[in-house]
């Protein structure tokens, strides 16, 4: 479980380093547009919601035992899962924003740092990362084989790579069932001893609705070193539009 939590931080922060006016009609037609948006986002709001009331869970437990629970009940086949969300990441005085998008084996990652927007694609049948920098008409791609290390962090609570063993439960300090900016939430906090560190707390926000994470933070003293919130998040639809290798980029091959 810590192993995908820090490799979401790590995935973020590494690959964004790699890589007006409108008339009243206009503004009209986009505030109806918004409207109709909302309306439809309260719809699917509320269909995630009785989907996740399906899921019974023993929100009496605490701790191991809590953590156990609600990854076993929400264990499922991660490769069929869609999603997309907004993550906002700040540590050492960076901030990074990147959109991630997972349609079933296929994902597609936008991230803005220091006034570039890069771009990944992994798509599953072509073998191939694929990176570019928006408005740039050359890019690179990467033969992904085993050999390799792109490991895209899936957020999802079903992966099975995502279960806690038993290094998690040894420095588990709290789990607990709470409301997350209304959201209920499944709440963890554990403490990292590693000594060349000297030593850090991280609390995770999950929630349980959507099987993503909601916020991330690691604190080590009283002072907060990593942020990571994730908003925007839409599952279960499909992505497949954002899956599309650019025709106008050329992309040199890296072996």
């Amino acid at each position: 479980m810590k192993k995908i939590l820090s490799l979401i931080i790590t995935f973020v922060l590494v690959f964004s380093v790699v890589a007006c006016s409108s008339t009243k009609e206009n503004k009209n037609g986009v505030e109806k547009e918004k409207k109709q948006e909302d309306k439809k986002e309260k719809v699917e709001k509320k269909e995630v919601e009785k989907k996740a009331e399906s899921v019974k869970l023993n929100k009496n437990l605490k701790g191991k035992e809590l953590v156990k629970e609600v990854f076993s009940k929400y264990k499922g086949n991660p490769d069929e899962r869609t999603y997309r969300a907004d993550v906002k990441a700040e540590t050492e005085g960076f901030v990074i924003k990147t959109k991630i998008v997972k349609n079933k084996k296929d994902y597609y990652y936008e991230s803005e740092f220091q006034g570039k927007t890069t771009i990944y694609l992994l798509i599953d049948k072509d073998g191939y990362l694929y990176s570019y920098v928006k408005g740039e008409k050359v890019g690179k791609k990467y033969e992904n084989t085993p050999g390799q290390d792109f490991e895209f962090p899936t957020f999802d609570l079903s992966d099975e790579d995502g279960m806690p063993d038993e290094d998690d439960f040894e420095d588990l300090l709290d789990a607990r069932i709470e409301k997350y900016n209304g959201e209920e939430a499944l709440y963890i906090e554990y403490e990292d001893n590693d000594p060349d560190d000297g030593g850090s707390i991280t609390k995770t926000w999950y929630s349980l609705a959507k099987r993503m994470p909601l916020r991330m933070t690691t604190i080590k003293g009283e002072k907060v070193i990593a942020d990571l919130e994730v908003t925007n998040i839409v599952i279960d639809k499909d992505f497949s539009s954002f899956m599309k290798v650019p025709s106008d980029v050329k992309f040199d091959e890296i072996k």
